[in-house]
């Protein structure tokens, strides 16, 4: 058909059928053919841009909170223990003892603690001077510190009493008495942090298991 003269808008929504609602504008360029215009205020295309930086605000949104659940896992508690070996220590009032036979080589479980650098571990022990005394280093230079705000051992780590839990019955082991051998050592486990406790011998039950604290822990108290 050919069309001439004004065309209306409810005429080219007729004419078009179910694509008239897009047609926002419109001029006649010839006899016959209607030419669509772009109406610079429709909905789409005003929405473009704005699409575009709420996407973009999205993706940023989830990389900071990916971030955030990677750091919150990294300064996770850690440790562990097979809890059928703890009991009292006559030692120094509280350790770890073996209440069934232990084989050589059997890992009893991993030093507990909140990985801390050495500036934060700094700041805590000026804090709590007593958390000198639990607080291990591993191989990669990071603290455990397996104590609570006041500096004593707790299940309750760190500054925040609602924060996460851990279980520090490892930190309770002793060093051996004079004239005793240490019976367990410490190795890595499956990273620096997983300081695993394993046995060097085989221990019998009712035995106490003992480390070495190492070269560095400040022995003028005993």
């Amino acid at each position: 058909p050919r069309v001439a003269g004004v065309i209306k808008r409810a005429a080219i929504s007729e004419w078009f059928g179910h694509r008239g609602k897009f047609v926002r504008n419109a001029k006649l360029t010839s006899a016959g053919r209607v030419q669509a215009l772009p109406d610079p205020l429709s909905f789409s295309q005003s929405l473009a841009p704005i699409s575009g930086v709420t996407l973009l605000g999205a993706e940023v949104l989830v990389a900071a909170l990916f971030a955030l659940i990677l750091t919150a896992y990294g300064n996770r508690p850690r440790g562990w223990c097979d809890h059928s070996l703890v009991a009292s220590s006559e030692v120094a009032g509280q350790g770890v003892f073996a209440v069934q036979w232990i084989p050589k080589g059997t890992a009893v479980g991993a030093y507990p603690g909140v990985p801390r650098k050495a500036d934060s571990m700094l700041r805590k022990a000026s804090l709590a001077p007593n958390s000198r005394r639990y607080v291990f280093q591993s191989t990669s230079h990071v603290w455990l510190d397996p104590t609570d705000q006041a500096g004593l051992l707790s299940p309750k780590l760190g500054f925040n009493p609602l924060g996460p839990s851990c279980d520090v019955s490892m930190a309770y082991m002793n060093e051996p008495p004079v004239g005793c051998a240490v019976n367990v050592e410490i190795v890595d486990g499956a990273d620096s942090l997983d300081l695993r406790f394993v046995t060097t011998c085989d221990i019998h039950a009712g035995t106490e298991l003992f480390i070495d604290y190492g070269k560095s822990y400040d022995r003028s108290a005993y």
